[in-house]
């Protein structure tokens, strides 16, 4: 898996989130799930939005954030949250929920084709372990920008994951 481990600055989200197990309806990686659902709704909202965002919005990068929490490994459930990055909160629609992404050391890992819709990250303890860092914070996030073509165009497609990391403890 390529890795690399960098310096990230925070960034402010603003978008609209899901909690549960995304997969119990649809078990697989599709649009048909409740994470191709929410984005789904999202992107529906910003399409019929009568409110100017274009000035808070700080690109069209769309991003995809797993929270996890204590129920995430006994049953499954776990928050998305699907956003664009803004640079002001005086603007953000009610309808609109706002997420902080702290600052911090992340493992920056660029994924392509198949591998986007793989379980990539069951192996990723082990691989942080490998390199000297360990998770830092119970999340991660994708960007998804130009390079991600769709689902349906899955083999064409690149997006980048960010995993808050630590050094590891011995």
């Amino acid at each position: 898996m390529e890795m690399e481990f960098i310096s990230q600055p925070a960034v402010i989200l603003m978008g609209m989130s899901f909690f549960g197990d995304p997969f119990k309806d649809a078990g697989d990686w599709s649009e048909n799930n409740e994470i191709g659902r929410l984005s789904q709704r999202f992107m529906d909202f910003m399409a019929a939005s009568h409110v100017s965002l274009e000035g808070i919005l700080a690109s069209r990068d769309f991003y995809e954030v797993h929270i996890y929490n204590a129920e995430t490994e006994a049953k499954g459930l776990f928050e998305v949250f699907v956003g664009y990055p803004i640079t002001a909160l005086n603007e953000v629609p009610l309808e609109l929920s706002c997420k902080l992404l702290p600052a911090g050391q992340y493992a920056q890992v660029n994924l392509r084709g198949e591998t986007i819709i793989s379980d990539w990250y069951k192996d990723l303890d082990r691989d942080l372990a490998d390199r000297g860092w360990q998770r830092g914070r119970p999340f991660f996030f994708q960007v998804y920008d130009r390079r991600y073509k769709g689902m349906d165009r899955i083999a064409e497609s690149e997006l980048t994951a960010y995993i808050p990391v630590e050094p590891r403890q011995a």
